[in-house]
């Protein structure tokens, strides 16, 4: 059992002991528990990754698991840098059609991911993670929704952006470092195929 020994360390040391104890354990075969509050440790190092939050087991998985299939809103805040995007959005149903919106956005389900959703109409949440809003141009086809930028973070091989559109806050990333001013207004377009679905009220996961 291992309880966060690597958390007092620097950011190098924790980098370089992380590779050290997945080395140790290969070679001795044995089963490591370790705990920690960071998931990047977590996600690094363990085969299984077990989730504890507010002293309840919320989903045991593998790591890619967490990360694509949070069991509920929370272990998907959880997993994530910049965290994902929680949005309000309204689930339709008309002649066989699923459609929703998000702001002024509107997207036309496909039939596969209507699976495990709600059958009439209803408020929904969905999660987008930053990697899967880009930027479109303003004139675009594609379906969009337009926020103005409140924050930047500037990491060297991307930029995270924070934009507030309609009182939400969302985060994106674009590759690089790019200049964006306070005020700025983006047009934002979501891959379809990653969103999440959420109950609003229970937070759990809906397809």
């Amino acid at each position: 059992l291992m309880d966060e020994p690597l958390s007092s360390l620097d950011f190098m040391l924790r980098i370089d002991l992380r590779t050290e104890l997945k080395r140790l354990q290969r070679e001795s075969g044995r089963t490591f528990l370790f705990a920690t509050p960071d998931y990047t440790e977590a996600l690094a190092l363990a085969d299984t990754v077990c989730v504890l939050l507010d002293g309840q087991v919320r989903q045991i998985a593998k790591a890619q698991e967490l990360y694509d299939k949070p069991v509920d809103r929370d272990v998907a805040r959880f997993v994530g840098n910049p965290p994902i995007n929680i949005v309000p959005a309204r689930l339709t149903r008309e002649n066989g059609t699923a459609s929703l919106s998000v702001g002024s956005m509107n997207m036309t389900l496909p039939a596969e991911m209507e699976h495990g959703l709600p059958s009439s109409v209803s408020d929904v949440e969905i999660g987008v993670r930053p990697e899967h809003l880009r930027m479109v141009g303003a004139d675009s086809a594609e379906s969009h929704l337009t926020g103005t930028v409140n924050d930047l973070e500037p990491l060297g091989m991307h930029t995270t952006v924070g934009v507030n559109m309609g009182g939400v806050n969302l985060f994106f990333t674009v590759p690089g470092v790019q200049e964006f001013n306070d005020g700025d207004h983006v047009e934002m377009h979501i891959d379809m195929e990653s969103i999440l679905f959420f109950d609003p009220e229970t937070g759990l996961r809906l397809s």
